[in-house]
């Protein structure tokens, strides 16, 4: 049986679909969920990424006691991936979601033979409406082709394995809260308020919706920060005063935000 690991719900249900339409729906599909680009990774373990993330979604209509605890369940995935049973493959786009989970998961490693990777480029394809866009991970690409991407399958050595598990051991040395991407498996360590002033400069002496603000950052960055670290960064500017808002803070989508009268 071959074991697929993804990161995040879109790909996992992309690839669920692919595997449906070509009959491989034996293939087992494992989805971590936790985004390690944010929060703290230094001696990682679950308790402190639970406590993160309460504190970055708090009050966030979207998340409950429930949803965040099937999140950090990615701690008893290991389990599975060391039973030597399986050929596992890890599906891995040129982001930090993926890149990050995938050096997480070579530290839990050692000695196994049958770990394979398709780590993929930056892939442009046609919409719809006949527009070109780069698809960066396996959730943005339609199910019909990701047939394209097992060309670059490989299978990873121990030797390899070992080299991402010391880049993992690498990079969570640093204590940072965030982490951007610079290029394949190299990563700009930050603090948390680094998106902080984009969002200042995104508003003025008006309101205006803050899923806009928010979507407008999205657009603009060359590496897609996590929607939930933005929001938060905003609800953090409103405690300090540096924005002023109207409406419900449980959604992005229900409160408008302004620049404060004190730093106009």
């Amino acid at each position: 049986m071959e074991l697929h690991i993804v990161f995040g719900d879109s790909a996992a249900g992309n690839l669920k679909q692919f595997f449906a339409k070509t009959n491989n729906i034996k293939n087992k599909i494992i989805v971590f969920h936790d985004n390690l680009s944010h929060g703290p990774i230094c001696n990682l373990n679950c308790k402190k990424r639970i406590l993160w993330y309460e504190n970055i979604l708090e009050n966030n209509e979207y998340v409950s006691a429930k949803k965040l605890a099937k999140t950090y369940s990615d701690f008893n995935k290991f389990k599975i991936i060391k039973n030597k049973k399986y050929d596992i493959y890890i599906w891995i786009g040129p982001n930090s979601f993926d890149e990050l989970g995938f050096l997480n998961i070579c530290n839990s490693l050692s000695n196994k033979s049958n770990l394979f990777m398709i780590k993929f480029p930056k892939i442009r394809l046609k919409s719809k409406n006949g527009e070109f866009y780069t698809a960066n991970s396996l959730g943005e690409l339609p199910p019909e082709k990701i047939t394209l991407l097992f060309k670059y399958k490989r299978k990873i050595s121990t030797n390899k394995i070992n080299f991402y598990s010391q880049l993992w051991k690498n990079i969570s040395k640093n204590k940072s809260l965030l982490r951007i991407r610079k290029k394949e498996f190299i990563f700009a360590h930050k603090t948390e308020s680094y998106y902080d002033y984009k969002i200042f400069k995104l508003n003025t002496k008006t309101y205006k919706s803050s899923a806009k603000v928010i979507g407008e950052i999205l657009g603009k960055s060359r590496t897609k920060p996590d929607i939930n670290f933005l929001l938060w960064r905003v609800r953090e500017l409103i405690k300090k005063k540096k924005l002023e808002y109207e409406g419900n803070l449980s959604s992005m989508r229900y409160f408008k935000i302004k620049k404060s009268q004190k730093n106009k």
